[in-house]
């Protein structure tokens, strides 16, 4: 039961900062990203009903993970096209990070899909 309360924590905090990033994206972006916008509110989404384990969580993941992993693929691979991989230390840690964001995305859908039952 406590493992579950974490992942349940872990997830939904995951989200409520993946949210935050997404609001910064969007403000650099001149609040003239509604794909970024779209991201933000999905993920606020994410989070609420990760941490109410709401019902609706699991079909929200299914939209939510594939918008989110194409989203970040095309940004990794136009950065890496133009940038390569390893132009420098910055350029390499946001590359690891957005593929470990990426991993997790993926991880979060996988914690959803197997507690699903669990969502009221």
């Amino acid at each position: 039961m406590l493992a579950e309360n974490i992942g349940v924590k872990v997830f939904s905090v995951f989200y409520a900062a993946s949210g935050c990033l997404y609001a910064v994206l969007l403000w650099v972006a001149g609040l003239n990203a509604p794909h970024i916008a779209i991201l933000l509110m999905l993920s606020f989404a994410a989070s609420y009903g990760i941490f109410k384990m709401r019902n609706w969580t699991t079909p929200l993941m299914v939209v939510l993970t594939p918008t989110a992993i194409t989203f970040w693929a095309i940004f990794l691979y136009t950065s890496i096209t133009i940038y390569e991989f390893y132009p420098n230390i910055t350029r390499l840690l946001i590359h690891v990070g957005v593929m470990i964001y990426m991993i997790l995305i993926i991880a979060s859908l996988v914690f959803i899909a197997t507690k699903r039952r669990e969502f009221s």
